[in-house]
């Protein structure tokens, strides 16, 4: 879930560099950093949206759950995975229900396709090559808790295979080239959800060393390999044929997809994380969080992965599937976080963003070279995030009297630099998606948190003007892009929860 606010005001070190000497300003509120990067686009465009979407279906966890399982307030419906024609859902009656109904729902129309009440709660979900779709999910197998692996044809529901995974955790599924993994860390605090709350253990041991396993579309095991102590989260985008592993502390694995070859580890580091240079001054501005280590960033795309290497001066490196290093980009650090809204497409190896200080630019997966650069203004960091294989958004923020806060973006062609029109959003509205001409907008500018109202406004790219704008009547509701298809999700924690496709 996102966060609530936009800005995560935690103590950071602030300390100003300058050649050789060194000045500790202190510890002051800083912002943690850009959250809109957990709801914000990632590089793929939305469905056209010329005019104002509206409503074309409502889903209600009723609808999915059926007549005869009751759904009160509690009642709950979520999008697990997409493809291109099918939605795959899942409905609670409640919380710690006994069971919930796993469905598949037209894109288009709305219809359940089928569905499927079984007894437990689905973790996760992917969809691959069949087409078929993998869900995973905790059981208890004599007595111990274990993951399970179901794998269903996506047009009919029929469940093909099941395959046990006998790691005490919660599984996580990521879809890669004609196949899947799985990944399960060892964790002895998980129950089942279906059991009610689980009872604080204390300290008890654990062991987050996780077992990572590849199956093929048949259910067939590929391999296995364990991963580090640590490793919790298995993370990759369709097309990739890399994995990565996010550990608990913030510390990235790359693995190979066909064969679950460790290719290269990026620590955590507790030395600050420092800008570039300031072009004038030459000063140097370095934060760190009192207490916590900075993490590294890092980008996937076709053929291989980025990494910005936590604290110290900026860097950018890219390295091949092999984890051999291709290019090294000095002064310069990625632009976008580890974001990663459910299957999007890779980013293009040809135009990596990066960031340096009040500067942003492209960079060539294969050599690590700038293909442009572009000085932008502004009180903040300069950011840039690509939004689909041709285009890239570059904006800036800046702080006024009262401490009032906005942000100015402006559409880029990723190829040639050349620039579009502006749009000048006030703190309450963040950049939500793009659909291949138009930025949307979603929240209110004048709310004083992230997310809030549902309103959605479109820009459009090449010239700035307003296009649209749409307030949908349950401000519990909130956006959510998934794969093209943009989707309202209502009413979490204060109704029967719903989904509602929007297009034009």
């Amino acid at each position: 879930m996102p966060p609530l606010s936009h800005r995560s005001v935690l103590p950071v070190v602030v300390v100003l560099l300058m050649i050789v000497e060194v000045v500790v300003v202190g510890v002051v509120l800083w912002p943690r950093g850009d959250d809109d990067l957990e709801y914000g686009p990632g590089p793929i465009a939305l469905q056209s949206m010329p005019s104002a979407p509206g409503e074309r279906w409502k889903l209600t966890a009723e609808d999915v759950l059926g007549a005869d399982e009751p759904a009160d307030e509690r009642a709950s419906i979520s999008i697990k995975a997409q493809s291109d024609d099918v939605v795959v859902v899942v409905g609670a009656a409640e919380p710690h229900a006994r069971t919930t109904t796993l469905a598949a729902v037209d894109v288009q129309s709305g219809k359940v396709l089928w569905s499927r009440r079984e007894a437990g709660h689905w973790a996760d979900c992917a969809v691959g090559d069949g087409p078929t779709l993998a869900c995973t999910k905790n059981v208890r197998l004599s007595g111990d808790v274990v993951a399970r692996v179901s794998f269903f044809d996506l047009a009919s529901g029929a469940e093909r295979v099941v395959q046990t995974v006998r790691v005490h955790g919660t599984p996580s599924i990521v879809s890669v080239d004609d196949g899947f993994v799985v990944a399960v860390p060892r964790d002895s605090g998980v129950g089942l959800r279906e059991e009610g709350p689980v009872p604080d253990r204390g300290a008890a041991t654990v062991d987050r060393r996780p077992l990572i396993t590849r199956f093929e579309p048949t259910g067939q095991r590929s391999w296995s390999v364990n991963g580090s102590t640590g490793e919790r989260t298995v993370r990759s985008v369709i097309g990739s044929r890399v994995i990565v592993m996010e550990s608990d502390d913030g510390a990235v694995s790359f693995y190979r997809a066909d064969t679950g070859t460790l290719v290269h580890r990026e620590p955590t580091s507790m030395a600050p994380s420092c800008g570039a240079p300031d072009e004038v001054t030459g000063m140097m501005v370095c934060t760190s969080i009192v207490g916590q280590p900075s993490r590294p960033n890092y980008l996937l795309y076709e053929g291989g992965f980025a990494v910005d290497p936590a604290g110290g001066s900026p860097v950018t490196v890219t390295y091949d599937e092999t984890g051999r290093r291709t290019g090294r980009l000095i002064g310069w650090r990625l632009a976008e976080g580890a974001d990663f809204p459910r299957e999007r497409p890779l980013v293009d190896p040809e135009s990596i963003p990066v960031v340096s200080g009040r500067k942003v630019g492209v960079v060539t997966a294969d050599t690590g070279a700038l293909r442009w650069t572009r000085a932008v203004t502004g009180d903040g960091i300069a950011k840039v995030r690509a939004l689909d294989e041709r285009h890239v958004a570059v904006g800036t923020s800046e702080f006024g009297p009262g401490d009032a806060y906005s942000e100015t973006w402006r559409l880029i062609d990723a190829a040639t630099g050349e620039s579009g029109g502006t749009v000048t959003s006030n703190f309450g509205a963040w950049l939500f998606g793009f659909d291949g001409r138009r930025l949307l907008f979603a929240g209110d500018p004048a709310e004083h948190q992230r997310p809030n109202a549902p309103r959605l406004t479109a820009f459009d790219g090449e010239n700035g003007s307003r296009r649209w704008t749409i307030d949908p009547a349950d401000r519990d509701a909130g956006w959510q892009q998934v794969g093209r298809v943009l989707y309202s999700v209502g009413s979490t924690g204060y109704g029967p929860g719903w989904i509602a496709r929007y297009a034009s």
